[in-house]
């Protein structure tokens, strides 16, 4: 089941979910995560500046192996999508991304683009987690 499929389920049981949420949440890609399998835990962290080169990264902490595979499975199709590739590290519950233009070596619009949908998706997951507990 699609995340689109899922919010549109949810709405319908619960009606406080507003339009915007559902407006803003459909314009997600798709996962191939069925819905048994959707992100039911998750944590906050922060992007960190690096130099030599210059890039960003940021570690994502998961309470579950679902939470993880999701949010590994919409970055690398967002990836895919936009032709600009993070180095991806998964240890255990943490993902950590680092991001930056390998031809400048320093960051641009490209990684930020990137870093904020990384956000979104862990926001997305929150999210989710929050509407299962109701």
């Amino acid at each position: 089941m699609s995340l689109m499929k899922f919010i549109n389920e949810s709405s319908r049981k619960n009606a406080s979910m507003d339009e915007s949420v559902r407006r803003t949440l459909g314009s997600l890609t798709e996962s191939s995560i069925s819905f048994s399998e959707l992100p039911i835990k998750s944590s906050t962290s922060d992007w960190t500046l690096l130099s030599d080169p210059e890039r960003i990264s940021k570690v994502f902490y998961f309470d579950d192996f679902e939470s993880l595979r999701y949010f590994v499975d919409e970055l690398l199709l967002y990836q895919e999508k936009i032709h600009h590739h993070a180095s991806v590290k998964i240890e255990s519950r943490e993902v950590t991304v680092e991001t930056y233009t390998h031809d400048l070596e320093r960051v641009t619009s490209q990684d930020k683009n990137l870093s904020d949908f990384c956000d979104e998706i862990f926001e997305d997951i929150a999210f989710i987690r929050r509407s299962r507990e109701k």
